[in-house]
C-alpha cells in the first residue's frame, strides 16, 4: 500500500488481498510460484517507456489512496465492528 500510495511503480503476484489493492490493475498480476513470469514482469516493468511507467504508477497511487485512506480503513473498521454489535445484539 505504502508503495503504490507513493506513485512507485510496483510488480507483485495475485495472492491474498493483493487484487484488492491493484483494483483495475489487478490483471496485470503475476500468477503465484512463477517464477519465471515474476521475471518476465519485473524485466517488462524496466523496459517500459517511463512516462507509461510514471501514470500507471500514478493511477494506482490515486485508486489507492481513494480505497486506503488512514480515515476510510478506520471507518470501514468501526462499521464492522458496529454490524457485529448488532447482529450479536440481533441474536
Amino acid at each position: 500500500l505504502e508503495a503504490a500510495a507513493a506513485a512507485q511503480p510496483l510488480v507483485s503476484t495475485d495472492v491474498g488481498g493483493i487484487p484488492e489493492i491493484f483494483g483495475p490493475a489487478a490483471p496485470t498480476l503475476v500468477p503465484p510460484r512463477d517464477a519465471t513470469a515474476l521475471a518476465r514482469a519485473i524485466l517488462s516493468k524496466i523496459d517500459q517507456d517511463p512516462e507509461q511507467r510514471a501514470g500507471e504508477a500514478a493511477a494506482l497511487s490515486a485508486f489507492v489512496r481513494c480505497r486506503f485512506s488512514m480515515n476510510k480503513m478506520a471507518e470501514d473498521g468501526l462499521a464492522g465492528y458496529a454490524a457485529a454489535r448488532a447482529h450479536r445484539a440481533g441474536g
